[in-house]
């Protein structure tokens, strides 16, 4: 199987960025039914996309990915479907199982992590039944999705690598649901596991305060090898909320890397050629700290002062006099007018600007709260983004062109390096060239201009006998006749890969019981699952709200760890009594009650009222 770079796009002109970059594939939000409401894009934006991203050979999936409330929005999602398909779109990531019940245009299917793929079982199902790809869920062990590869054959499996990390397993937290009406499965999420709450005993006694669910970003650029080896070929960049400078940086990035670790396997080299001027710097764009998940094991993860950026440690303070601060700024350091700072004050982070920067002495926008010792952090390095913004990645598709005039015959080819070839004959209007050795310049000057076109002749072939001569305005048009004929060729290629690989729907034994958490919201999903043999499926909690004292969140983060209460670990901390959360950013809001599953190193959240 190839692998695969896949990068976010919020829109359009996001989704060209990543391209440019090095992507491979890139996925945007349809117009409707995409996890992140905010973040969907119209049928011509996305047309528009797909032109510009084939010229690269570079595919498109669209993420139509929540739960479906009503056939009615299944039919509409089946038709936006299947005006996609019409525009050439690659793929398209699904949740509502009630989609292959409808119709389906032909197209791969990729299921969403959503979809709960967290063990052999589901995924092996989700072969069977016929999807082309599965969005392994972020929790798992290298170990885990090794063992989900060796127990499945074809289907391709993905993996994130980069960018945020939800506390609860994907299409099983309710959280923001239960507390305010916005169900993540229905792209609406509220992200209250981002809030400040207090960790209580059953006796109302503080135990623990500050962000305390809120999970720092995943960095897997370290693991791109051992990831290949566990069976993955597609490395996802989480973000279609992220600009462009956050995916430009990012991309880049990890294009640099996993071509290190492809060239150092022996593997296809990246075809196109890319032009950067500025490194990728990971620490430089939003991030809350970086963690590898799951992927090495359980280990701590959660930043409990602040779910914002705090960026690179620049120094301690010295002094501070009004909003002059003097700092004992690190070897290497810059500190420049237009950078933002943060500081941890109390029990918040709160952050001010550079206003001008002379050295270790700092003019502030504004310094209150900075105490002489403090830490500051720079969460905002204006220079590197200016660079990145003026150093747009430029990406060339290397190709050679041949010109031969043989039998009165000229001959023009041209060969990309995935050996896609366009060629143009022409017999009338030749006439033989006066000098020879001009003519021949000219025909080479002329063919090797590809103005801003995606492709970059790397090399010219005359052969047979001497060129005749012609016009530059026909020399012109014979080679954009001939570029555009290449680029058709690499495009039908894409669309006989995209045939290929459509979903052939064959219901399959589903692997256990259709509970409310598998979120069947309208009777297509249901029809889906009783024709894989469940006898009885239960309403999702998204069709009705299912009351108040659901599971909330199911997790494998697990508080007692973070604290170091572990009852598996050894320490000599443990806390084995009742534990519950209390929303300290939305005053009255009912008290979270923890219950743990030391078997399975699994954390769960019920939303229960307090005299419960």
């Amino acid at each position: 199987m190839a692998v695969e770079l896949l990068a976010p796009a919020k829109n359009c002109d996001v989704g060209k960025v990543a391209v440019n970059c090095g992507a491979d594939a890139v996925y945007i939000g349809a117009q409707r039914f995409g996890a992140r409401k905010e973040a969907g894009n119209s049928i011509l934006d996305i047309a528009t996309l797909i032109e510009y991203a084939h010229r690269y050979m570079v595919k498109v999936y669209v993420a139509l990915n929540t739960v479906l409330q009503s056939d009615e929005e299944v039919h509409d999602a089946v038709r936006m479907l299947r005006t996609l398909h019409d525009a050439g779109v690659d793929g398209a990531i699904i949740q509502d199982m009630g989609l292959l019940e409808a119709g389906l245009p032909p197209m791969p299917i990729i299921a969403s992590t959503q979809t709960h793929n967290a063990n052999a079982s589901s995924v092996q199902f989700l072969e069977k039944v016929g999807f082309h790809r599965a969005i392994l869920a972020r929790e798992l062990t290298l170990n885990e999705m090794a063992a989900i590869r060796k127990a499945t054959s074809h289907i391709e499996l993905e993996a994130f690598v980069h960018g945020a990390l939800c506390v609860s397993y994907s299409g099983r937290c309710y959280l923001s649901l239960a507390n305010g009406g916005r169900s993540a499965n229905r792209g609406e999420c509220a992200q209250p596991c981002r809030k400040r709450y207090r960790l209580e005993d059953a006796h109302h006694q503080t135990l623990a305060e500050g962000h305390l669910l809120s999970v720092k970003d995943m960095c897997k650029i370290h693991m791109l090898d051992a990831l290949l080896d566990a069976g993955i070929t597609s490395f996802k960049i989480e973000g279609r909320l992220k600009d462009t400078a956050y995916v430009a940086n990012v991309v880049t990035a990890y294009r640099s890397a996993l071509d290190t670790v492809l060239a150092r396997r022996g593997a296809t080299a990246f075809p196109d050629k890319l032009t950067a001027r500025v490194a990728a710097n990971l620490t430089k764009t939003f991030h809350r700290g970086y963690v590898a998940g799951f992927a090495e094991g359980a280990k701590k993860m959660a930043n409990f002062v602040t779910p914002k950026m705090m960026g690179e440690q620049v120094g301690r303070v010295v002094a501070v006099s009004g909003n002059i601060v003097t700092l004992n700024i690190p070897r290497g350091i810059e500190i420049a007018s237009g950078d933002g700072l943060c500081f941890v004050s109390g029990d918040a982070l709160k952050g001010t600007g550079v206003q001008q920067a002379d050295g270790h002495h700092l003019k502030l926008r504004d310094a209150t709260g900075i105490r002489v010792g403090a830490l500051l952090y720079r969460n905002r390095d204006q220079h590197f983004l200016t660079q990145l913004e003026k150093s747009r990645t430029e990406r060339r598709v290397p190709s050679i062109i041949s010109a031969a005039f043989c039998n009165d015959t000229l001959t023009l080819v041209a060969t990309d390096t995935q050996q896609n070839t366009a060629r143009v004959s022409v017999t009338e209007g030749l006439s033989s060239a006066r000098d020879s050795e001009q003519t021949l310049k000219t025909w080479k000057k002329q063919l090797a201009k590809t103005g801003d076109s995606e492709f970059v002749i790397k090399q010219l072939q005359m052969g047979g006998a001497e060129l005749p001569f012609m016009p530059v305005s026909q020399i012109n048009q014979l080679r954009r006749q001939l570029l555009d004929q290449l680029r058709a060729k690499r495009h039908k290629g894409m669309m006989r890969i995209r045939d290929r690989h459509a979903m052939q729907y064959s219901p399959s034994p589903y692997p256990g019981v259709v509970d409310s958490y598998h979120n069947v919201t309208n009777s297509f999903a249901r029809r889906f699952y009783q024709k894989c043999g469940a006898t009885d499926v239960a309403n999702g909690i998204d069709a009705d709200g299912s009351g108040l004292r659901i599971k909330v969140i199911s997790s494998r983060y697990c508080l007692r760890r973070e604290l170091g209460w572990c009852l598996k670990a050894d320490t000599q901390k443990k806390h084995t009594g009742g534990l519950f959360l209390v929303d300290l950013d939305t005053p009255g809001e009912q008290r979270l009650n923890l219950r743990f599953d030391c078997d399975v190193c699994e954390m769960s959240l019920f939303q229960e009222s307090e005299h419960e």
